[in-house]
Formats: structure tokens, sequence, C-alpha cells
């Protein structure tokens, strides 16, 4: 009986991994089952156990980060760096109002001293008064000639003026009108007059130059520089009709006469430039004629009509 015992815990126990039918036996299925899932319970251990240790890592590895941050030592140490920054823009600050404080009082203080300034160069200038040459059309008189007075006064004082040694000379018959009629004068006169002391009006073209053409090729008058002179002065009696004040050319005969005062090398290279610059336009155009649908041969056709064109009005432009 022993060894029958012997014999079935063995078959109960065994493996029965080589297949030796021991699986057929209804007695062993339900142990089977349960060693399986042991099995699988230990797997599962197994695997839990080794993600837990992950998650520890992990857990220990946030822990450190976290530690990096809230470390009381280090949260200490960064406020005592905050403290110093502080009490360092504190100190520049007390720094900045203070000269500013003390700018601030100089500006105080200088503000008289440059009144003073300026008030000692005045009654320098009124004690010693230095007068530049008169220009053509004016005249030295002292000071108290032009204090005010009647039209009576202003009159005598344009008749009987004194010279740069103070001595008294008569000066051609200047009539000084009253004051109110210079005022009216010179509210009335137009952009191109300008009214003299005594009241007449003269043309004032300074700073006008006219352009016309002569033999085919621009002609510039010289530059108005005195009153009194007009278009009619600086521009030959043939040309006048023509003649076309600089503020009124086109931008066109601008460009023209910019290139008539070009030199024949000057001319050669804008002209070659210019050609070249039509070729790139006259490409460009093609390659637009063709996305729009016309035929390779159309636009073409096109493009090199217009180049033709471009070439004519360029030979013209720069005809050496």
């Amino acid at each position: 009986p022993r060894a029958t015992q012997a014999a079935s815990a063995v078959l109960i126990f065994g493996t029965d991994a080589e297949g030796d039918g021991n699986e057929g036996i209804p007695e062993l299925l339900p142990m089977r089952r349960k060693q399986e899932e042991s099995n699988r319970l230990l797997q599962d251990i197994a695997q839990a156990k080794t993600h837990g240790k992950k998650l520890a890592v992990q857990l220990e590895k946030q822990k450190e980060e976290l530690r990096g941050v809230i470390d009381p030592q280090e949260i200490s140490n960064r406020n005592a760096e905050h403290k110093v920054t502080k009490s360092a823009l504190a100190e520049q600050e007390r720094i900045y109002n203070h000269k500013k404080s003390s700018f601030e009082q100089v500006q105080s203080d200088l503000k008289p001293v440059v009144q003073e300034f300026n008030q000692a160069c005045k009654e320098i200038t009124r004690k010693n008064p230095v007068y530049c040459e008169p220009n053509a059309g004016e005249f030295v008189s002292a000071d108290t000639k032009f204090q005010g007075g009647t039209a009576a006064e202003l009159d005598a004082m344009g008749r009987e003026l004194e010279d740069q040694d103070g001595n008294k000379k008569p000066h051609p018959d200047i009539s000084v009108p009253n004051f109110d009629e210079l005022v009216q004068k010179w509210m009335s006169k137009t952009e191109n007059e300008q009214v003299t002391i005594s009241g007449e009006i003269v043309e004032d073209f300074r700073g006008k130059q006219y352009f016309y053409k002569a033999d085919g090729s621009w002609v510039e008058s010289e530059i108005i520089s005195d009153l009194g002179i007009t278009k009619n002065t600086v521009v030959a009696d043939e040309y006048q009709d023509q003649a076309i004040e600089k503020a009124d050319l086109t931008p066109e005969q601008l460009e023209e006469i910019r290139v008539q005062g070009l030199s024949a090398e000057e001319k050669a290279v804008e002209k070659e430039n210019a050609i070249d610059q039509a070729a790139t336009q006259a490409a460009t155009m093609r390659s637009k004629l063709e996305i729009q649908g016309a035929t390779a041969a159309k636009a073409k056709t096109d493009a090199q009509a217009w180049y033709q064109e471009q070439l004519i009005i360029i030979e013209a432009k720069y005809e050496i």
C-alpha cells in the first residue's frame, strides 16, 4: 500500500512536462489549473515588483528634483540674492536722485546767471553796435533815426541821412509813405513782388531759372538774383513764349535735360543698361503671356515687338 501511495503522489504532483498522459487523469486537472493560476500570479507579482521599482526610481528622481526647487537652503540663498539685488538697485536710485537734485539745484542757480549774461550782452550790443556793409538799395543811419515818428519825420529822415562818419548828407529822393499805406501794399502784393521803403512795387523773381529749346537742344538761363530782373531779361526775345520755369518742367523734360548733360561715355553706359533692362522685361512679358493662355509663338512675337519698340525709344533718347 505504501508503494502505491508513493506512486500516486508522484502522479498527482508530477510536472508531466513530457506529455506522458497524466493530463488526461481527471484527478489532476484541478491541481494543474491551480498551479497555472499560481504561476500567473507569481508572474504578475514579479512584473508588479519590476514596475514598482521603476515607479520608485521615478519617484525618487522627482523628489530629488523637487528638493532642488523647494530646498529651504536654496530658497534662503535666493532670498539673500534678491535682497542684495534690491539693495543695489535702491543704492543706484539713491545716487540718481541725489544727482538729479544736484542738477536741478544747479539749473536753478544757473538760470539768473544766464539771464544776467544775456542782459549784459544786449547792453554791450546797444552801446557798441556793429553793422554789416549795406547791400544795393540800402543805406546806413543812426539808431535814433528808427525810433518812430510821423510820416513827415520819416520823410525827412529819408532825405537827410548820416554817413558812416556821422556827417549828414543828402540822399536821393526817398519818399517814405504812411505806415498803414506800406502795410496795405505789402498785404496786397503778389508772390513775385516786393515793396520798397518808399512804397514802390518791384518785381521779385529771385531764384527763378528758365529753360527753352533752341535748335533741338535745351538751353538754361542764368538764375535771377536781383530784384527787378524778369524772364524778359534772361531769355532771348524769340524764346520768350516757350521758356519754362524750372519748377514747371515735367519729369520727361527734366530727364531730357539730364541726359543732354551726360558725356558720350556716360550715355553709352546708360544706353547699354537700358537695353539689357528692356530685354529682361520682354522675357518677363513673354512668360506672363504664356501663363495667361497665349501660345508660345504668339507670346514670343508680342514680346519681340515690344522689345523692338523700346530699342527705338532708347536709341532716340541716347542719340550720341
